[in-house]
């Protein structure tokens, strides 16, 4: 699903996800990853392991 430029058939859907993930009653998984562990963040990408998106922490 593409939030910025949502078609019409997911227009109406879209619309209600931010109030969704404000309350939680949506959420997204998130692995975070430090730099230091690139190689591995990529090879859960390229595998299919990772779980929702992966972040790589710059900080």
């Amino acid at each position: 699903m593409n939030l910025m430029t949502p078609g019409k058939e997911i227009a109406a859907d879209a619309k209600g996800l931010p109030a969704e993930l404000r309350t939680g009653a949506l959420t997204l998984e998130i692995e975070r990853h430090g730099i230091d562990a690139f190689a591995e963040a990529a090879e859960r990408l390229r595998s299919g392991e990772a779980i929702g998106k992966v972040v790589l922490d710059l900080g």
